[in-house]
């Protein structure tokens, strides 16, 4: 079985790295394969906004466009995977039912 911690770290480290940079797309682009590793992933599109708000303040209209534009491409990852969730299992929501059944949980012997 295959994990995605080290995935998620590594592009965790990406948006990081290009929000530093100031390469915003890049970083929108690697907060939005970590939302699609990671359900948590979602709050990097914070990052990327916020970063890229601390030069940009008072917002012009071209600022404003770019804002939505890195925000969205920041979750698509996390929507992209629900669409497949939902084409696959009919459920876009089925990472959070499948947590019912994992240890700890309360619901089985031991637990």
């Amino acid at each position: 079985m295959g994990y995605s911690e080290a995935l998620f770290l590594l592009l965790l480290a990406l948006t990081l790295l290009f929000t530093d940079k100031k390469k915003w797309w890049l970083a929108a682009i690697a907060a939005g394969l970590a939302s699609s590793t990671r359900f948590i992933g979602v709050f990097l599109s914070l990052v990327v906004i916020g970063t890229s708000l601390r030069g940009a303040w008072p917002l012009k209209n071209r600022s404003f466009l770019k804002l939505i534009g890195l925000g969205s491409l920041s979750i698509a990852g996390l929507f992209g995977y629900m669409v497949y969730l939902q084409i696959k299992f009919h459920d876009a929501l089925a990472f959070v039912s499948a947590q019912q059944f994992w240890p700890g949980r309360g619901n089985g012997p031991g637990d």
